[in-house]
């Protein structure tokens, strides 16, 4: 009869009246002559809604667990069963205890009908219900991961402003720009489309050289490979472990299933195979940009596919930021006295920490053993120097500067801080770098502009309140010195390909240990922008160290959306604007005008 109103609404109603019972009765008279058992569960499956709005397992399936209805797990497929008694008060994500509850009631009838063995539901009882909440108007949104920010942002604005954003009838007004954020994601997909036929191949052969260096060459090879092939041969190990960790493995192990046996099942099924090394071989992406001035966000693009992956790349995942980090201790140095004609010594170092660890930085190149200033050493991204200069500078300041930059999260303060060996996210790391675009005065990203309610009164105005974490001299030394890493070092490219030839362009690149994560952030006086981009999974990484490098493969994704950008809006990044220009505090020699090359000046603003 529930089938017959979710099929025939229209038709049948839902007025509580005789003759609407009635009709549901003959319908669904005639739907059990016409239909199996199995076809009418399905088609109610199909249609019946989970609330908000959601119509059917699989639209549940994606809002609540992110995953499609064929890849749920025994407990995700038993709440959402679960569900279909009271959809609001037995929601997972408003009420995981109720939702809890309810499922071990699904699971305990299957325990009674033979299909789970009561030793996995003592097991499974327990687990606690994690559940999302993302809805269609979220999910088929022009920025998905941006909209499912911002509904979180506004749920902990609504229980402080005691509001419930779901019912209220509230107007949202976001930063969002919809132009650029088109821009953006075409750019990110192409290039990535570009960058993920680069590993595919390369990862198919025990050859590493480069077959090109442009990534696009790579979708233009007419030769049959097999990607990643080289890479299950040469790491057999990692596919026993990624195999592990599948939710279907410990989902049968915890019905109590021998780990051999299920290992041995696993390996021997072509299609859960095919869909594992899929998902670890796919290469991820996060960009965002923002206003420095204003803080607005402008464009956040989370990953590739939202079908694919939900993880959002911009705040929710914390990668080791490599070179990108270094901008900080040079920072840290000009604001405590040190010269950009500082010189330090290219060469091999080794260091003991008072722990007794040993610390051995190195290039990426080779060491050259010639004397670099701190401004080259920046715009070549010379680690031997960077690290010399952090033992000189000191950890703590470091962490000190980042933090009060606009960096949250929690940072080892040791000597390797300077290569960037802390986890550190997208948002986080671009928000910093905006302090330097504005002038030394840090700025909290805004992603809601205002709030209204039903009748149209203004229940929240967003406000900038700007912190002068930098003093004006330091801010516009730093954004100097990053400028030689576009003009002549690492981030050249972002001029030459994509044609930036009149644009005050400035930024840093930054690539981790064996071509994880490759990162560049670009700042201009109208927009700061930053990409990530690597593998979920940080046992898979680039095949080689040229395309593994953040000027190979992030530069793109962001070099492209700025071109874009200059082309189809150039309003929206002016030309004629320009950074300020350094100020005149150094000679040209090795050290500050009053000739004490660490001298400390009194800290501004804070």
């Amino acid at each position: 009869q529930q089938l017959a109103r979710n099929l025939y609404n229209m038709r049948i109603g839902r007025v509580q009246t005789v003759s609407r019972k009635m009709k549901e009765w003959i319908t669904a008279v005639q739907l059990e002559q016409r239909y199996t058992k199995e076809e009418i569960i399905e088609m109610y499956l199909n249609t019946v809604e989970f609330g908000y709005n959601i119509y059917g397992i699989e639209t549940a399936s994606r809002v609540f667990f992110r995953k499609g209805a064929a890849e749920l797990d025994l407990m995700e497929s038993a709440v959402l069963v679960g569900m279909l008694k009271g959809t609001t008060i037995y929601n997972p994500f408003r009420h995981p205890e109720r939702a809890q509850r309810r499922r071990n009631v699904v699971l305990s009838l299957m325990v009674d009908q033979g299909l789970v063995e009561r030793a996995a539901y003592d097991t499974l009882r327990t687990v606690p219900v994690e559940a999302f909440n993302s809805s269609y108007a979220i999910t088929s949104s022009i920025a998905p991961y941006f909209a499912q920010h911002v509904k979180e942002w506004l749920e902990r604005w609504g229980r402080q402003n005691g509001y419930d954003v779901f019912e209220d009838g509230l107007v949202v007004y976001t930063t969002l720009d919809a132009r650029m954020q088109r821009l953006a994601q075409a750019a990110l997909h192409r290039q990535m489309d570009c960058l993920q036929a680069v590993v595919d191949f390369q990862w198919s052969r025990s050859d590493g050289r480069v077959w090109s260096q442009e990534s696009c060459d790579y979708l233009e090879i007419e030769q049959a490979y097999d990607p990643f092939s080289y890479y299950w041969q040469s790491n057999p190990q990692y596919l026993e472990q990624m195999i592990r960790e599948t939710a279907r493995f410990r989902t049968a192990r915890a019905r109590g299933g021998d780990a051999a046996t299920l290992m041995s099942q696993l390996r021997g099924d072509p299609a859960f195979l095919d869909s594992l090394k899929a998902v670890k071989t796919r290469l991820e992406a996060g960009m965002v940009s923002l206003d420095p001035h204003s803080g607005h966000v402008k464009t956040w693009i989370g990953g590739r596919d939202l079908a694919t992956d939900w993880f959002d790349h911009v705040d929710k995942a914390a990668r080791q930021p490599g070179s990108t980090f270094k901008p900080f201790l040079y920072t840290a140095a000009i604001d405590n006295g040190w010269s950009p004609y500082y010189t330090l010594l290219d060469d091999s170092l080794h260091y003991v920490t008072p722990t007794g660890e040993e610390w051995n930085p190195t290039n990426d190149g080779t060491v050259t053993g010639q004397m670099f200033t701190l401004r080259d050493a920046l715009a070549s991204s010379l680690n031997t120097i960077s690290a010399r200069l952090i033992l000189e500078v000191g950890p703590p300041q470091v962490a000190f500067i980042a933090r009060v930059m606009g960096v949250s999260s929690p940072l080892a303060e040791v000597p390797a801080l300077a290569l960037g060996t802390s986890d550190v996210t997208l948002y986080e790391m671009t928000t910093a770098y905006a302090t330097l675009a504005n002038g030394g005065f840090r700025i909290e990203p805004i992603v809601v502009t205002r709030i209204e309610d039903a009748q149209q009164n203004v229940l929240f105005e967003a406000e900038q309140h700007p912190r002068q974490a930098l003093s004006p001299e330091t801010s516009a030394t730093m954004v100097d010195m990053l400028r030689g890493v576009v003009l002549r070092g690492t981030g050249q490219r972002v001029r030459g390909q994509f044609g930036m030839y009149d644009y005050d362009l400035v930024g840093k690149t930054g690539t981790t240990q064996n071509s994880a994560d490759g990162w560049f952030i670009a700042m201009h006086p109208d927009l700061v922008t930053g990409a990530w981009v690597g593998f979920n999974d940080r046992r898979v990484s680039f095949r080689t160290s040229w395309w593994g490098q953040g000027a190979h493969n992030a530069l793109l994704v962001v070099g492209d959306f700025l071109r874009e950008l200059r082309t189809a809006e150039p309003r929206l990044l002016d030309p004629t604007h320009r950074f300020p220009p350094p100020p005149v505090l150094y000679d040209r020699e090795e050290t500050p005008l009053d000739g004490d090359n660490r001298r400390r000046r009194d800290r501004v603003g804070w």
